[in-house]
């Protein structure tokens, strides 16, 4: 998978939802496998964030947005527990803002969202 996504781009790649789910399948191996590699869980975010701002700038890919926070949590959830939420309170904050920003009339992700904010902040 990772010489597919380094064959991807080799050549300047298209600004099209292919190119957001390529950032999503670099996220996808950078992803951590333990709370005990928060370095992975910093690059992994950094490839999420290259895809929500990109599907963020065309309504055609605010499902994209939806996709990457899927991941986001999936990603997080080794960090869910206490000394180790710090290394998600930014990447979190952003987010959930991009999902704000989308304006998504999913409730059920936003009760979800609200739930993991009160978990950290109080």
């Amino acid at each position: 998978m990772d010489d597919c996504i380094k064959m991807f781009f080799l050549k300047t790649p298209p600004s099209n939802q292919f190119l957001c789910r390529a950032y999503l399948c670099q996220a996808q191996l950078n992803a951590p496998t333990s709370s005990k590699n928060p370095e992975q869980l910093d690059k992994a975010v950094e490839y999420l964030l290259k895809a929500i701002n990109f599907a963020k700038k065309n309504p055609r890919y605010y499902f994209l947005v939806y996709n990457a926070s899927v991941l986001y949590w999936q990603f997080c959830r080794p960090f869910l527990k206490p000394n180790y939420r710090q290394y998600m309170a930014k990447s979190l904050h952003q987010v959930v803002k991009a999902l704000d920003d989308i304006d998504d009339k999913d409730y059920g992700c936003e009760s979800t969202i609200n739930d993991v904010s009160n978990f950290f902040f109080f």
